[in-house]
């Protein structure tokens, strides 16, 4: 993972997490999406890590859990952040993404007889 060990490299607030890396606390799985994150600029996320030993349960369930929602995210994180930044983009240059579209009113379906 030598493309991770140059995304935490000298800065300080990774250095817990560098530790784990060193330590191959991380499953391979979870070191590619660490490693996907930090090149979104997600530093945050593993910022003021404690040491190796301390909470390490909770380490694992966060990392899964970001690894659940990689997985089920059409281009997974990456693909979520990028939709997330171009979304935020438009609206805050004051685009309209309904532009164009015209509001309708469904049929009324009359559910009565159902109780």
């Amino acid at each position: 993972m030598p493309n991770l060990h140059a995304l935490i490299n000298g800065n300080a607030a990774l250095a817990g997490f560098a530790a784990h890396v060193d330590a191959g606390f991380l499953p391979e799985t979870q070191a590619r999406l660490a490693e996907a994150l930090l090149s979104e600029d997600q530093q945050h996320l593993f910022a003021d890590w404690d040491a190796p030993g301390v909470r390490d349960a909770e380490k694992h369930g966060f990392l899964e859990t970001l690894l659940t929602a990689h997985q089920a995210y059409p281009g997974g994180l990456p693909g979520y952040i990028h939709n997330a930044r171009a979304l935020l983009a438009q609206a805050s240059s004051g685009a309209n993404p309904f532009e164009g579209c015209t509001p309708t009113q469904p049929d009324l379906v009359d559910l009565s007889a159902f109780g």
